[in-house]
């Protein structure tokens, strides 16, 4: 992903994330600045979609989801992601639920994630 920086602190990917909505935020800024602001630095990762927490019931059909299916996968912003959730042990998906499902439903099995770098976050991905 040439556009995104294989590096960014926490308070330049708020910034990324918040020009990326056009549409009021499910979360209220305030929430996702904090979800966000809770690690320092994130890397670019690539992430395959099952190791993620996707809280979704038919989104298949969501008009969000479908701009993101029909979209150039590699022009696609990157997710962010925060901590394993327990017991399921996948990851929260703090921004990009719309993309990680549009990239289900165009049968793809990976997305490139925003990740904490926190050495046992990123174990579970780079193993």
């Amino acid at each position: 992903m040439k556009e995104y920086p294989e590096r960014i602190e926490a308070q330049a990917l708020l910034k990324l994330v918040l020009g990326l909505h056009t549409r009021v935020l499910r979360n209220d800024d305030e929430g996702l600045r904090q979800q966000i602001s809770q690690f320092s630095d994130y890397v670019l990762r690539s992430v395959p979609l099952d190791e993620l927490l996707l809280r979704f019931d038919d989104w298949g059909n969501d008009a969000r989801v479908l701009e993101y299916a029909d979209m150039d996968v590699d022009k696609q912003p990157p997710i962010v992601l925060g901590h394993r959730m327990y017991p399921s042990g996948k990851l929260n998906v703090i921004d990009g639920l719309h993309r990680s499902v549009a990239r289900l439903r165009c049968g793809l099995d990976t997305v490139w994630a925003y990740v904490p770098d926190d050495d046992r976050i990123k174990a579970g991905i780079d193993a």
